[in-house]
């Protein structure tokens, strides 16, 4: 009977790893592929890029860099945008020499 448990337990241990990994989980605070909304998935306006950080580098200097021909887009979707994707940074005190990840925004 304890050999029948054990290996019920051993079957049951080896389904829910191969469920977590063909699934995924998910770590609150990292960034997703979709922007979502209550009304379901919305379609994404810009991609992410890594971008490590020089000394006098802003959200906004680099978001110009990455986006030059882009005009129509106002600084607080830009903010909004780079605290979606950076959840943890502060966009108005970033450390240099780090990585941030910035939209770079698909073109209309």
């Amino acid at each position: 009977m304890k050999k029948l448990l054990f290996f019920i337990f051993i079957i049951l241990f080896f389904i829910s790893i191969y469920k977590d990994l063909s699934s995924g989980t998910s770590i609150p605070g990292e960034h997703q592929p979709e922007n979502e909304t209550n009304q379901g998935l919305v379609e994404q306006t810009y991609e992410v890029v890594k971008i490590k950080l020089a000394p006098g580098d802003t959200v906004l200097s680099i978001v110009e860099k990455l986006n030059p021909t882009i005009t129509t887009l106002s600084i607080d979707e830009i903010l909004n945008d780079f605290r979606t994707i950076n959840p943890t940074a502060d966009p108005n005190s970033l450390d240099a020499n780090t990585f941030y990840f910035f939209p770079k925004y698909r073109h209309n």
